[in-house]
């Protein structure tokens, strides 16, 4: 479906029926997720360097993206060892101030797969705590 069909699918939906203002949803999501597809594409191809860094949030216990404030947790933390003592560090004061919690028998499952593994992976034994791999592209 092209992106003047979806646009004519709102059309329709405004104009001609309530029962398809469901429909609204569907097409304008589908076009902005479209959208967002090329310019990914288009940046993705124009990358030189990329580099992969890991954020700590904290959140909700479900880990729901929306509980997870990027104006409050702001730090990204390189995929070096270097950052990955640091992250593993912030784990470890977040969990002593009882902003997260780790149960004593995990805590070395966390810090083995932080500083050896995929650091995003450890969330699974943190509560109000995820860490975000995110693959950053340099010029």
């Amino acid at each position: 479906m092209s992106n003047d069909d979806l646009l004519y699918n709102v059309y329709q939906a405004i104009n001609h029926s309530s029962e398809r203002l469901d429909n609204i949803e569907k097409s304008v999501y589908m076009l902005l997720t479209q959208n967002m597809i090329d310019e990914y594409k288009k940046i993705t191809l124009a990358c030189k360097k990329r580099n992969i860094v890991h954020i700590f949030f904290n959140c909700d216990e479900n880990k729901s993206p929306y509980s997870m404030n990027i104006l409050y947790n702001n730090i990204a933390y390189e995929d070096s060892e270097e950052g990955r003592e640091l992250l593993l560090d912030r784990i470890i004061k977040e969990n002593i101030a009882c902003k997260i919690r780790i149960q004593k028998e995990e805590i070395t499952k966390v810090k083995n797969i932080i500083l050896s593994g995929k650091p995003s992976e450890a969330s699974q034994y943190i509560k109000y705590g995820c860490i975000v791999s995110v693959n950053i592209c340099q010029g």
